[in-house]
């Protein structure tokens, strides 16, 4: 049953999982909007339930009680549900949140999470332990956790769950296609400590997921670490992942020296005297023709780890590694330029005869850099 009653705002209760990290983030506008003490102005009542202990807690409208408390309100009208359900009430937040633009990727992610998982906890016949859950993890991740174990323990198979993905957001009304569900879900790889900082720090939806793609727990803490000192490095969190992954760099640390530009691997021992050159280096340099080097042309010798697998020597290690560096950026500024070129009035001539000086043996460069790489 449900009634109207006005309530004391010290009376209501957060939810502990509200897929809303930050309610109180930005309510310049929403506080202007709810009126005044004397004059309240609400298009939308929250929705709260009522505990069997008495307690009222929130389910839908936590922002506006928040906007209402720094209006001046001490007071507000708000709908109580008597019917108490904890896993009814989570639905609740999480389609009200879902639908609303603004919510943070990582609160997309684990509000979607949390409630797929409520969803087969029911099917499965274990919705009173998934609602204790609900009642007592301390935060989502928590939760997330607490549910996989419980629905793990009742033999659920992941791969085959009693509630298919599709299905699930369909019945709660979610556009969302395979593609962009496994992207969102790809951050919850990221450690629950480092999410409270995230969500403080400028970084895109992208940058997350190449951080949560890091290879350990301990690079994601290193990188937020040195994230925290040079906000600008979230635009390279990509490029670093990249690079770890393809094993251009070996470590974050000599990838992060690398996007600063520093030298990686120097020492003050005196370098190992190199042997003669043979006749297999004689044009190491890029061939006039790199067409015969396909058809079995020596290529320079490479050393081999351990395993068996070549290596790259420190030169053409530091050579790969910046022309993936530079190439995203080569692209932006060759297709604003373009775009510039194609504006009214043109640029001077003296500018564009600058750009073919170096954009002739550029281009050369390039072919014969994609032909050498095949």
């Amino acid at each position: 049953m449900r009634t109207l009653a006005t309530i004391p705002l010290a009376d209501l209760e957060a939810a502990r999982l509200n897929p809303r990290s930050d309610p109180t983030a930005d309510l310049t506008e929403l506080t202007q909007s709810v009126g005044t003490a004397t004059q309240p102005r609400y298009a939308q009542l929250p929705l709260v339930q009522r505990r069997p202990d008495g307690h009222l807690v929130l389910v839908d409208g936590a922002r506006r009680v928040a906007a209402a408390a720094a209006a001046g309100q001490t007071t507000l009208e708000v709908i109580v549900d008597d019917a108490y359900d904890p896993v009814a009430a989570q639905v609740l937040r999480l389609v009200a949140n879902l639908h609303r633009q603004d919510l943070h990727p990582l609160d997309y992610a684990q509000g979607l999470l949390l409630n797929y998982l409520v969803a087969n906890a029911v099917v499965l016949g274990t919705d009173p332990p998934a609602a204790t859950v609900l009642e007592t993890a301390p935060d989502l991740a928590a939760a997330i956790g607490e549910l996989q174990t419980l629905l793990h323990t009742a033999g659920w198979n992941p791969i085959r769950p009693a509630v298919k993905w599709q299905a699930h957001l369909d019945s709660l009304g979610i556009a969302l296609d395979p593609s962009r569900r496994r992207h969102l879900l790809r951050l919850l790889k990221l450690d629950s400590a480092l999410m409270v900082q995230l969500r403080a720090l400028p970084v895109n939806e992208p940058a997350l997921r190449a951080i949560a793609g890091l290879p350990t727990v301990t690079d994601q803490h290193a990188f937020i670490t040195a994230l925290q000192a040079d906000p600008a490095l979230a635009r390279q969190a990509r490029h670093i992942s990249r690079m770890l992954k393809l094993g251009i760099y070996p470590t974050l640390a000599d990838a992060l020296a690398g996007v600063r530009g520093e030298v990686i691997g120097v020492s003050d021992a005196e370098p190992d005297p190199l042997p003669a050159p043979g006749p297999e280096w004689a044009d190491s340099a890029l061939p006039a023709d790199p067409a015969p080097s396909r058809a079995g042309a020596p290529r320079p010798p490479r050393a081999s780890s351990a395993s068996g697998a070549p290596d790259l020597d420190p030169a053409m290690l530091g050579a790969v590694a910046q022309v993936l560096a530079l190439a995203p950026q080569l692209e932006a500024a060759c297709r604003q330029i373009v775009g510039g070129l194609a504006g009214d009035p043109l640029p001077p001539t003296s500018w564009t005869s600058y750009l073919r000086e170096v954009l002739d043996p550029l281009a050369e460069a390039v072919t014969q850099l994609h032909r050498a790489v095949g």
